[in-house]
This record gives C-alpha cells, sequence and structure tokens, in this order.
C-alpha cells in the first residue's frame, strides 16, 4: 500500500549483523523436534520475486518481526545456500532476491564449491524453522533459519565433513539488492544499506575479533564478504556459523536490540532449542486432544496451517502500533482491523494468550472520548480509519481470552473499557431512541455505515439512505438484527464479567437490559412469513428482505426462541439459500444479486466467520448433527485446505469451494482453528 511505503521510509530501520562464530567440534545430530518435523512444508514458503513487489511469493516470519524470508525452488539454483528476502512487510516490498548467500571455496582443490549441483537439495518449512540440505564435494551442509526475537532472525550454517580426507575451506558470505532506492555503501563499520539518501536501512557488521574482506560491486547494489581465516576440517568433524539479520524502526530498538544479540551469540544453541520448544508447545496445546477425525493426518495439517497462518501475521508494536496484534493479512491488508482483531484474539487465546490480550489492547489504544474504538490503526495514526467502527464483539472476545487465562487483572482492565464502548452504540447509533441500533458513520458516508456493518459491498446497503443523529453521529436508515443481536451478546458478556468482578449493580443493569432486548429482536425483527430474521426499516415500511449472514447471527447469540432458531434453521438447510456445496454463503444463491465469484465479496462468498457463527448458532439450540455436517464440509470441500503448500484465503466460492481475494487470511485461519480446537474438545462450544 502507498501509505505504509511512504510511512516505512519515514520510520523504518533495518540493520544486518553478521557474526560467524568459528569453531570445529564433533558433529553431533541435532536433537529431533518430532512434533514439529511431522509438518513439512504445510504452507508453500518458496520461490524467489520477480521484482521488489513481487507478492505471488509468500514469506516465513515470526516473533512479530517486521520482515520474513523464502526458500528456493529445487529448479532456482543460483540462490542455493542463501534465504530468500527480507520481505520488508512495512514496505510490502522485497529488499533483495537474497540478502546474504553462503560461499565455500575448496583450497585443497582451489575450487568453488558449488551447490547447484547437489544432487538432492532438500528445501523445507517446517513450523518455526526454514532448513536447507546439501551433500557436495565430501560435506554435508545444513543451513537453518528461526526468529530469535521481534526484531531479529538467525541463520545457523552447519558443515560437515563427510569424507575420508580432510577438507580446507574458506567461508564466505554474498548477497545484493534490487529496490531502486537502495544501495550499499561500505564505511569503517563494514556495509550500510540506504533506502534513501542519508537514511540507514541495513547495516552488515562484523565483529572485531574476526578478520574480514569486503568488497562492494554492481554499482553499490551487490557485495562479498570473505572470512581470511581457513577452516580446517577433518573427517567426521564440523563447524557451526551464526549469522543474524535484523530490523530495527529507530537507534533506541537498534541499542535494545544489540544486547539481545550479544546474550543470543554466548549460546546460540540454547535459542535453537528454545525455538523448538515454543513451536512444539504449540502443537501439544492443539494437537494433544485431537479425537475421532481431528487426530487424523489431514486434519492435524489444517490446524497447523492455521497456526502458521496466524503467526506468520503477528506484527509486534512499532510506529503508531502500541501493542502487537495480527495483521489480516501481511500481503495486502496492512493495519489492525477491529472486528478482525476481536475474532484474532479468541483464537491466540488457545495457543498465545498474551499475544491475545494485547490484540485487543492495541485496538482500544485508540478508542476515542466517546467509546468508540476506530476501524483500523496503523503504523501511521495519520492514517488511522475514524469514519467508523466495527461490530461489538470485544465483549465476546475478552471473556473467552479471560476464561482462557484466568486472568482478572485483564478483565479488570478491559471492563471499563467496554462499557464506554457498549453505551456507544446506544449514544451515537440510535437514530429514534428506541433501544435498537444501526450501523452509521462519523462523516455521513454510506460507505463508511457499510464498512462499519464488516459487510462492505451486502445487498442489504445498496438502497439505504443516511440519517444524522447529531454533530459527527451518522445512521443508515435500518435497525440491523446482527447489530442488535451482538450487542444482546455483548450484554450477556458484560453481565459475566461484572458478576466475576463482583459489581452486583451491573449485573442486574445488564440483566434486565438483555431481556428486553432480546423481546425486541424476537418480536419485531423475525418474518413469520418467510421464517428468517431480517433488518427493519426506519421508516416503518418493515423488512429489509434480504436473507444474508445477519440472519441467523441471533441463533449464534442465543436470542431467538427455540421456534424461531427451528425455523430459521431450515432456511439454512436449504440448498437453494445457504446449504451450497460450501456451506453458508453470504447471500441467498437463490437471489439474483447473488456473487459467488471473486467480485462478490459479500454478495455471495463464504467468509468463515459467518461460518462459524452459523455452525455454533445451530450448536446453541441443540442441531449437533446439523452443526458437524457443516463443519465436515468446510474442512473437506475448500479447495487445497487439507492438502500441504496451498494457502488459506480470504474467503471462498460456495460453489467450487475455491479460494478467493487475499492468501494467508488470519480471520479465516483463526475460525477453522476454532472449529477445530471444538472437535478436539468433543464439539464443546468456545464460545
Amino acid at each position: 500500500m502507498k501509505i505504509e511505503y511512504l510511512l516505512s521510509k519515514r520510520i523504518l530501520c533495518l540493520y544486518l549483523l553478521v557474526f560467524a562464530l568459528f569453531r570445529v567440534e564433533p558433529n553431533v545430530a541435532a536433537g529431533s523436534e518430532p512434533t514439529i518435523n511431522a509438518f513439512p512444508d504445510v504452507l508453500n514458503i518458496q520461490g524467489v520475486p520477480s521484482q521488489p513487489g513481487d507478492l505471488s511469493v509468500s514469506c516465513f516470519s515470526d516473533l512479530g518481526a517486521w520482515h520474513g524470508y523464502a526458500l528456493p525452488g529445487r529448479s532456482q539454483t543460483s540462490f542455493f545456500g542463501g534465504f530468500i528476502g527480507p520481505f520488508l512487510i512495512a514496505q510490502n516490498r522485497w529488499l533483495s532476491r537474497c540478502l546474504t548467500k553462503l560461499t565455500l571455496y575448496n583450497i585443497e582443490n582451489d575450487r568453488i564449491i558449488d551447490l547447484s549441483q547437489c544432487q538432492n537439495p532438500k528445501f523445507t518449512f517446517f513450523p518455526g524453522l526454514l532448513t536447507q540440505e546439501f551433500q557436495v564435494d565430501g560435506i554435508s551442509i545444513q543451513i537453518d533459519l528461526y526468529f530469535i526475537s521481534s526484531r531479529s532472525a538467525l541463520i545457523r550454517t552447519n558443515i560437515l565433513n563427510i569424507s575420508s580426507k580432510p577438507i580446507r575451506l574458506r567461508i564466505g558470505w554474498q548477497g545484493n539488492i534490487f529496490l531502486k532506492q537502495a544501495f550499499l555503501i561500505h564505511n569503517a563499520e563494514g556495509i550500510v544499506i540506504n533506502l534513501e539518501k542519508g537514511e540507514s536501512t541495513v547495516r552488515l557488521t562484523l565483529p572485531p575479533e574476526m578478520v574480514v574482506k569486503t568488497t562492494l560491486s554492481d554499482g553499490g547494489k551487490a557485495y562479498y564478504i570473505e572470512a581470511k581465516r581457513t577452516l580446517q576440517l577433518s573427517p567426521g568433524r564440523s563447524y557451526k556459523s551464526y549469522l543474524i539479520q535484523t530490523v530495527c524502526f529507530d537507534s533506541t530498538e537498534i541499542a535494545t536490540e544489540e544486547q539481545i544479540i550479544n546474550k543470543v551469540f554466548k549460546n546460540p544453541e540454547e535459542c535453537f532449542s528454545a525455538n523448538g520448544n515454543r513451536w512444539n508447545g504449540y502443537l501439544k496445546v492443539l494437537l494433544s486432544t485431537a479425537k475421532g477425525w481431528a487426530s487424523e493426518d489431514a486434519y492435524q495439517t489444517i490446524a497447523v496451517k492455521c497456526l502458521e497462518t496466524l503467526i506468520i501475521n503477528w506484527r509486534s508494536p512499532g510506529g503508531d502500533l502500541i501493542h502487537a496484534g495480527l495483521y489480516p493479512s501481511y500481503q495486502r491488508f496492512h493495519g489492525f482491523w477491529a472486528w478482525d482483531s476481536w475474532k484474532h484474539a479468541v483464537a491466540l487465546s488457545l495457543f498465545e494468550p498474551e499475544l491475545a490480550k494485547d490484540q485487543i489492547r492495541a485496538m482500544f489504544d485508540y478508542q476515542d472520548k466517546r467509546g468508540m474504538v476506530p476501524d483500523v490503526i496503523r503504523l501511521d495514526k495519520r492514517y488511522n480509519n475514524l469514519r467508523n467502527t466495527k461490530p461489538p464483539l470485544a465483549a465476546w472476545a475478552v471473556w473467552l481470552v479471560y476464561k482462557q487465562t484466568n486472568d482478572k487483572a485483564f478483565l479488570q482492565e478491559m471492563y471499563p473499557k467496554l462499557l464506554r464502548y457498549h453505551r456507544f452504540w446506544y449514544t451515537y447509533r440510535d437514530h429514534d431512541r428506541n433501544g435498537l441500533c444501526e450501523y452509521g458513520s462519523t462523516d455521513g458516508t454510506l460507505v463508511a455505515a457499510a464498512w462499519e456493518s464488516g459487510m462492505d459491498n451486502a445487498v442489504r446497503f445498496d438502497n439505504a439512505v443516511m440519517l444524522q443523529n447529531g454533530a459527527h453521529s451518522w445512521s443508515v436508515n435500518r435497525e440491523s438484527v446482527d447489530l442488535n443481536s451482538y450487542l444482546y451478546a455483548e450484554k450477556k458478556y458484560l453481565t459475566l464479567m461484572a458478576d466475576a468482578l463482583d459489581n452486583e449493580s451491573d449485573v442486574i443493569t445488564f440483566n434486565q437490559e438483555s431481556e428486553t432486548l432480546k423481546l425486541m429482536i424476537q418480536k419485531y425483527m423475525f418474518d413469520q412469513k418467510s421464517d428468517y430474521f431480517y433488518d427493519i426499516l426506519l421508516d416503518g415500511k418493515g423488512f429489509c428482505r434480504i436473507q444474508g449472514p445477519e440472519g441467523w447471527i441471533p441463533l449464534w447469540a442465543g436470542v431467538a426462541t427455540p421456534e424461531q432458531a427451528g425455523q430459521v434453521k431450515q432456511v439454512m438447510l436449504d440448498p437453494t439459500k445457504f446449504a451450497t456445496y460450501i456451506p453458508f454463503p453470504t447471500m441467498a444463491k437463490v437471489h439474483p444479486e447473488f456473487i459467488p465469484t471473486y467480485d462478490g465479496y459479500w454478495r455471495g462468498p463464504v467468509w468463515l466467520d459467518q461460518a462459524y457463527f452459523a455452525i455454533k448458532g445451530l450448536e446453541h439450540y441443540g442441531y449437533m448433527e446439523d452443526a458437524n455436517r457443516f463443519i465436515r464440509q468446510l474442512f473437506d470441500r475448500l479447495e487445497g485446505l487439507k492438502q500441504s503448500g496451498e494457502p488459506i484465503y480470504e474467503n471462498y466460492n460456495p460453489l467450487n469451494g475455491k479460494g478467493l481475494n487475499a492468501r494467508h487470511f488470519s480471520w479465516s485461519a483463526a475460525h477453522l482453528l476454532l472449529l477445530y480446537h471444538g472437535q478436539c474438545h468433543s464439539g464443546a462450544n468456545h464460545d
């Protein structure tokens, strides 16, 4: 995105620190990580970008880092021995095709060791780790990349003499950059890479005790670093070196990161073990309770794919983002969105609860004096979207994070903020003050009001008009059934929180308010003629008769009567409406505006959050057989979901399961993981 690119030139500072530890040691097979090793290449992280903005190549990132890497493919032999990248996430650009590539020179035969001649190279993405393996000219080489912090990735190289003769080697590194704005400059410290004149972005630094020769070429676009010390390996002996690439936003971060790096180099193998332990811990939490079909390899692969998608989209604090959170997709959506954040947090609470808390905090960092939470917050707060908010699922997220963590301090921290957010709707989004709210905007535009619903181009807003409530307060001319169902659920969660915090008066208040709202939704928003819930028009002319996901949200919230739920269920099970090949499209199939393809967006494609709400709604009213059948259809029919290598998409074609729009989409991964987790716990409803 142009905004993010300009921003990153202003504040991004990327440093590459190189430290090779020369020590010869007996070869000891690395401690295997069987849980991690069972899931190779669940996502395809291979390829070389053709240009800086080439987003067809996916990358691996971890711990909230702002940069990522890929592996070369087997046919991309000129990149063997190096990792592709880094991809600069803030800028949405690849800095380099390969910034640091291993070079080896055999002194015995006066020849460069050509890794491209390896007969059976291996390039693998394990959970939390990129690795390359080569056997050529009597040596075995393994190169691993993993993240050690939110700013640094460590590259570990292990060289083993597998021949029967001693080998003398000279080791080096080479790389280049292909961003037009970037240049290499050699100075007293090593190498500096600039994105703009006078702005340091990349530095290649070697410690004083390591004597090197540095050469720049290609007009400042390429470099070669050679260690002058000769490496001597007798048969069966190995050598390890370590190299760190670091991305920082400012000098303060650099100083902090240098302390981390110095500590890492004292015992780099400890970091490698910690990385494996962390990822194995994730997998243990998610997979150890799997039973039935959820324990089968294909479905565990889905769970791991969801996990990797969420972790790769993790962004640490930076710029004006005060707390960590997840991008919806690092390739397309830069920033934190409110609706997405609530959903991400619920899934994150299963395996990374501190990140789940911060994902919620990040949005409330910008709650305004009226109580509104912005739609989007970005690295540069000047570009936050304050025109609208998003549906009120924050209390749902906070309560479920609390249930996972039992962190009452977090509950106490968030409760007053949630109260202000809840009251915002009734103060600024209830045009006729009747207790039923509408979506709206701060600038009076319909497009922002549609964004506020989260269903950007949904048909139900096609003929809507805006009504002014007051200064910077507008409502669309219909009371939305999903919004009021979310508000009902929010009142129930606020009741639970008030009880946990011993706030008896709020318990009484929210119990009364929720019962009143439930009766209004049941009475005014359900159509007996078509057996479905709808938005209602403010002019008194009845229902907005568009059948979309908003009509089953009352089941998820538990606001429908049992009879109404049974009637809605029949609509949901109708193959001409919502029981399509991939269930629960965002528009009834029979509707003339139904568009199931890329351009449909909220006019037909399946969004997995809405499918999740549908399934949980069926479960809420006891329709477990139907709910379980639909879960299996999602897991079995979404194109590529069970196959290693294929990404998780933003939405899906309901007629054939083809993935649509953004790849590596966080909330799709979040809701699939929640459904999987429910199956692992005998269909338990995480809500």
